[in-house]
């Protein structure tokens, strides 16, 4: 017996070309996984000291900022980019921009107290 085709089936071409992920994706997102590593290396050294927070942990803190402001700004440029996938750029976006939300939050209690 001999199959009907159906137009329902044939609504939608499948593409098997991939597009290719943003070049300036992967910085971003190794920029914001170094960012959450330093981040969180140096809030458990200012917690491990009691609050009493040593100098290499701000310092880990403060690096943790401008990674995840400079993953921002790689991210931005690679949505730009024509034709490609941005999956890893908007990932890193996402997570560095919650990220110095963060760290905003926790310069503002700071300085308030």
């Amino acid at each position: 017996m001999a199959r009907q085709k159906d137009n329902q089936s044939e609504e939608r071409p499948f593409s098997y070309i991939k597009k290719p992920l943003a070049a300036l994706g992967y910085p971003c997102l190794g920029l914001t996984l170094s960012a959450l590593f330093l981040g969180g290396a140096g809030m458990a050294l200012s917690v491990r000291n009691q609050g009493n927070t040593p100098m290499p942990a701000l310092a880990m803190c403060f690096c943790s900022l401008l990674l995840s402001v400079s993953a921002l700004l790689y991210g931005r440029k690679a949505l730009k980019e024509e034709e490609k996938n941005y999956i890893l750029a908007r990932i890193g976006m996402i997570v560095s921009g919650l990220l110095l939300i963060w760290w905003l939050v926790m310069i503002l209690l700071g300085v308030k107290r």
